[in-house]
C-alpha cells in the first residue's frame, strides 16, 4: 500500500471545493454521499494508520480485500465508514484531516485555527500518556470487515464493527470505563469560541478525565474531581455553549 499522501478532492458536481464548510448542511450532505457513491471520490491509502499518520479528505483505509468497506474522511470532511459502498456511520461535523495521535486517540482536527477536535474516539493508551517518548506501536487496523484500534500491546481500545456499531474504549477508555455506572464522553481539554457540549459531554483533564466539566445526561452542568460530583447547576438545559461575542458560557435550553 502507498504511504500516506494528501487526497485528491473530486467533486462529482462542479469539480470545486466548498468555500466555506461552515455553512454546508450536513444533513443534505449525507442524504446525497448515501444516495451517490462514486468510486473515483476516495483514495485508499492502505488499511492500517500507524501512530501520527493523518488522513485529508477523500483518503481513506480500506478492507484489503474489499474497498467498499472503509472509513475516513469525505471530499467534505466527514468522518464517514462505507460498507459495500454503502455510508452506514458517520459524524455530523466536518475537518480538515483526522489525525490518529501517539497517545492512541483518533481525532478529527477542525478547520481553521481552532485547536478543539471537531470529534474523537476519546480513547488513549494509559500507558503512552504522560510520557515524553512514545514507542509508536498504536494502531488503526481495517480487519475483519470492522475497523480496530490497538495499543501498544496489541490490546483492543475500540472498535467499529460491521454492524456499524461504535464500542466503548477498551479496557480502561477514556470515553466509557467499563466500572463506571454513568459512561461520558471526553470531546477535549478544552472549549473554542462558538463551540458546544451537548449531553453527557464533557472537557477533561488529559492525564485523568475523572477531572472534567460538563453536561450530564439529565442537562445539568457537573464539576468532577477523581469521579466524584463537588459542584452542579441548580438548572438544567440541552446544551452548554461558549458565546463567541463576549465569551461567556450559556446553558441554553431551546
Amino acid at each position: 500500500y502507498a504511504a500516506i499522501r494528501p487526497g485528491i478532492p473530486i467533486d462529482s458536481i462542479n469539480n470545486k471545493a466548498p468555500e466555506d464548510t461552515a455553512d454546508i448542511d450536513l444533513g443534505k450532505m449525507v442524504e446525497d454521499q448515501i444516495a451517490t457513491v462514486d468510486i473515483t471520490q476516495f483514495v485508499c491509502v492502505g488499511d492500517t494508520l500507524a501512530a501520527g499518520d493523518s488522513l485529508m479528505p477523500t483518503e481513506y483505509i480500506c478492507d484489503p480485500n474489499d474497498d467498499g468497506n472503509r472509513l475516513g474522511l469525505s471530499y467534505f470532511g466527514m468522518v464517514t465508514f462505507y460498507r459495500s459502498n454503502v455510508l452506514v456511520w458517520w459524524k455530523d461535523t466536518t475537518g480538515k484531516r483526522l489525525v490518529f495521535q501517539e497517545d492512541g486517540n483518533l481525532v478529527l482536527e477542525a478547520n481553521g485555527l481552532s485547536v478543539m477536535p471537531k470529534w474523537s474516539t476519546g480513547c488513549f493508551d494509559e500507558e503512552q500518556i504522560g510520557s515524553d517518548s512514545y514507542v509508536g506501536g498504536n494502531v488503526v487496523q481495517f480487519a475483519g470487515g470492522e475497523v480496530r484500534i490497538l495499543d501498544n500491546n496489541a490490546v483492543l481500545m475500540w472498535r467499529l464493527d460491521a454492524a456499524a456499531d461504535e464500542s466503548s474504549c477498551y479496557p480502561y477508555g477514556k470515553k466509557q470505563t467499563m466500572n463506571r455506572a454513568n459512561p461520558f464522553l471526553c470531546i477535549g481539554k478544552g472549549l473554542s469560541a462558538d463551540m458546544a457540549l451537548g449531553l453527557n459531554e464533557f472537557i477533561c483533564d488529559p492525564i485523568d478525565n475523572g477531572n472534567r466539566f460538563g453536561l450530564s445526561t439529565n442537562g445539568f452542568i457537573e464539576l468532577y474531581r477523581g469521579d466524584e460530583l463537588v459542584w452542579q447547576s441548580e438548572e438544567f438545559g440541552k446544551d452548554l455553549w461558549f458565546s463567541y461575542d463576549d465569551a461567556e458560557l450559556v446553558l441554553r435550553s431551546e
